[in-house]
């Protein structure tokens, strides 16, 4: 086994990464890291795991849905327009359709969340992440059948608000 220092330099940015792409904030994504290990130190001895990426993985997708969960319910948190977009106006309807995404995903029932961050932000396969979240392939299909079928409405329902 590797030592904990190691393991952290290994699997930190990963796991920061994966939390920045469904939270989008630099300090979100830090609370996300820190929150990940801290439970994994819980289980680095107890437990022997044959995976520790698809571990760290499916944590830092939940605990950064958890959050994304925790800033809608309380309050809007102002999106970050400065970017290296060319035009201003693109940065910003890109940030709008992001911000939009992530309302969204908080609102997904939490498998069916997991499932469409492993899969389509990730890209993670269909029976790693059965394997991960210890479900079936069949599984892992249905919710992300689901949670499309609900995005496309809330998008579609976001799209229609615009064109008024």
């Amino acid at each position: 086994m590797i030592a904990w220092d190691e393991f952290v330099d290994e699997f930190g940015p990963m796991v920061y990464h994966a939390a920045f792409r469904i939270v989008g904030q630099d300090a979100d994504a830090e609370d996300v890291l820190q929150d990940v290990f801290l439970e994994v130190y819980r289980l680095w001895e107890a437990r022997d795991v044959a995976n520790w990426q698809a571990v760290l993985r499916s944590l830092a997708t939940r605990r950064a849905i958890d959050v994304l969960r925790r800033r809608f319910a309380t309050q809007d948190m102002p999106v970050d327009l400065a970017g290296s977009a060319a035009d201003p106006a693109d940065e910003a309807s890109r940030n709008e359709v992001a911000e939009r995404l992530r309302r969204a995903i908080a609102r997904l029932p939490s498998q069916q969340a997991t499932v469409v961050v492993l899969s389509q932000l990730e890209n993670v396969p269909h029976d790693q992440i059965a394997s991960m979240l210890e479900i079936t392939p069949g599984a892992v299909a249905t919710a992300l059948h689901k949670a499309r079928r609900r995005l496309e409405a809330d998008f579609a329902a976001f799209l229609n608000s615009k064109e008024h």
